[in-house]
């Protein structure tokens, strides 16, 4: 095991930072996350592949028929599984899992194999109002906890990306024709989903340590992280699926329901449930991302805002920037100057 901690920066992409995480320095790692995220969110927008005109996203799959059994069944046995459970059906969803239906597995977001570190999404999914939903699947607990959540949030900056149709295939329009109408996208939902098992082991509540148990400490970083994650507009979701103690005849787990995993965190001699994705904005009133003197960008930003309500359709030209960075207000810096600049206007002294 490597005992030095892989050191992060603000200069990354969280498509390269997911494969930095360390289990021993988990805690710093979610910190850096937190408290850098809407810097790292930016950075990833500008470095997100998107497809060409020409090569859409595979918003169309049909049950695959080539799988081999396997003892346990392997991740695309469960990806299959759950495509096949809530492809059409929102059946033994728990009301509060995100997605109502899952719309395709395995989505290729790179374009060319130049984007390495750029993946398949594993499923996506869909909302009641036909927001997609990103969704990362995990079944072995050797995958960390903050890894999964980092790579979802990295593939869902992605969507976001794709969804405006900058420099490619417009993902908003091919969703229209395929899952229906959806011109909002102001959250941007993601789930990270397990079987029951990953779960046990990863969150146990066991006094002594086990191998790839989150450790209270951890959790605690994590919880902060989504948090601010919900704040930015990425809500994320853990999800526990159930399945029949033995899979089908062709390695498929027989799937029973899903319900969302909360993640207790120790207080004292009590244990209290983190409310993994609050749903109120309210909840996220007390949260300032920005507002922070430790922020080396802070007073950049609150000054731009400054500006933006003193020049005339300034708060619109800050928004307008803001949904060009991806939601990012640190990465709207330089695109509201220019805005500005582009209508004519003069900053104030």
């Amino acid at each position: 095991m490597n005992k030095q901690q892989n050191v992060l920066e603000k200069t990354m992409s969280l498509h390269v930072i997911k494969d930095m995480m360390q289990l021993r320095f988990a805690e710093q790692h979610a910190d850096f996350i937190a408290n850098n995220l809407e810097t790292l969110i930016a950075n990833t927008y500008c470095v997100a592949p998107v497809r060409k005109a020409g090569h859409p996203y595979p918003l169309v799959r049909r049950d695959r028929h080539n799988l081999t059994p396997s003892v346990p069944p392997l991740e695309k046995h469960w990806e299959e599984a759950i495509f096949r459970k809530w492809k059409k059906v929102e059946d033994g969803l728990d009301p509060r899992v995100p997605f109502r239906k899952v719309v395709s597995y395995q989505v290729m977001l790179r374009e060319t194999n130049k984007n390495r570190r750029w993946g398949e999404l594993d499923l996506l999914g869909a909302t009641a109002k036909n927001i997609p939903v990103a969704i990362e699947l995990k079944i072995y607990p050797k995958e960390y906890l903050l890894r999964a959540i980092v790579e979802i949030l990295a593939y869902g900056v992605a969507i976001r990306k794709a969804w405006s149709g900058i420099d490619g295939c417009p993902l908003r329009s091919q969703w229209a024709s395929v899952v229906g109408k959806n011109d909002s996208l102001v959250d941007l939902p993601l789930a990270v989903v397990a079987p029951a098992l990953y779960w046990q082991v990863i969150l146990s509540d066991s006094p002594k340590r086990t191998r790839f148990q989150t450790p209270q400490p951890v959790r605690q970083s994590i919880k902060k992280l989504l948090a601010k994650m919900q704040c930015v507009n990425y809500p994320l979701t853990f999800v526990e699926v159930h399945a029949e103690p033995q899979p089908d005849k062709s390695g498929l787990p027989v799937i029973i329901n899903a319900v969302v995993k909360d993640m207790p965190i120790q207080t004292g001699s009590q244990l209290a449930p983190c409310f993994v994705a609050p749903h109120k904005a309210a909840q996220c009133s007390a949260i300032h991302l920005d507002a922070n003197p430790d922020n080396a960008d802070w007073i950049r930003i609150v000054r731009a805002e400054r500006i933006a309500r003193q020049v005339p359709g300034g708060l619109q030209i800050w928004k307008n920037a803001v949904k060009k960075a991806g939601g990012s207000r640190n990465g709207a810096l330089v695109v509201f100057y220019t805005l500005l600049r582009e209508a004519g206007i003069q900053e104030p002294d």
